[in-house]
């Protein structure tokens, strides 16, 4: 196989299944799961679809299982390492609106689903936090038209900031609960490779 397998390590190890075949139905998990199923667009291929979804919203993604990785940052490696076509990280309209933005219902159906298949509490906020945050932000740096309210504009965006000020706090608890989480299972398995070590190290020692 000549492709790079990213997922080696994730629970859904998608990028070991031969690019020619649909990885929705050779993965039983995504199979059962009527949204992802039923997906079929002729403006997104399915298997590039699929790829970024598992890459962006799993929550042992290689992208971010080393530590924290800006949204914006870890969408877009996940869109071109998914094969959607761009240009140094800009996405056709598609792409940018109905698979990052999740403005088709069926896509957003998806990844609900699949977040909550990996039943995880504190990722399925993150990712909706974030979401929601990139949304305000986008409202925020909105300029204002010459025909607008400039007065109610302002006030919107004043509104804006205090949401999103809001939001980041909450995901500051998120992400340290999140990664937290991480970094212990790091930490045990580093004592346990340390352990083993001595152990090894101390057995010439106490041999008679």
């Amino acid at each position: 196989m000549s492709q790079i397998n990213h997922t080696s390590g994730m629970k859904l190890d998608i990028d070991s299944i031969e690019s020619y075949q649909d990885l929705i139905s050779e993965i039983p998990e995504l199979r059962q799961m009527e949204s992802w199923n039923k997906f079929r667009r002729n403006n997104v291929d399915r298997n590039q679809l699929t790829k970024y979804l598992v890459y962006f919203y799993s929550r042992d993604s290689f992208l971010h299982i080393n530590g924290r990785v800006p949204f914006e940052q870890r969408k877009i490696r996940a869109g071109m390492l998914a094969g959607f076509k761009n240009s140094d990280g800009i996405f056709d309209e598609y792409v940018e609106t109905y698979v990052f933005g999740l403005q088709d219902p069926h896509i957003l159906d998806m990844v609900m689903d699949y977040l909550r298949f990996q039943n995880d509490y504190y990722w399925s906020e993150i990712c909706a936090l974030e979401a929601s945050l990139d949304e305000i932000n986008r409202l925020r740096m909105k300029p204002v038209g010459e025909d607008d309210d400039e007065a109610s504009i302002m006030k919107a965006k004043s509104l804006a900031r205090k949401e999103a000020e809001s939001i980041i706090e909450s995901l500051e608890i998120y992400y340290k609960k999140f990664y937290g989480e991480f970094l212990d299972v790091k930490k045990a398995q580093v004592d346990r490779k340390y352990m083993r070590t001595m152990e090894t190290e101390a057995k010439p020692l106490s041999a008679p």
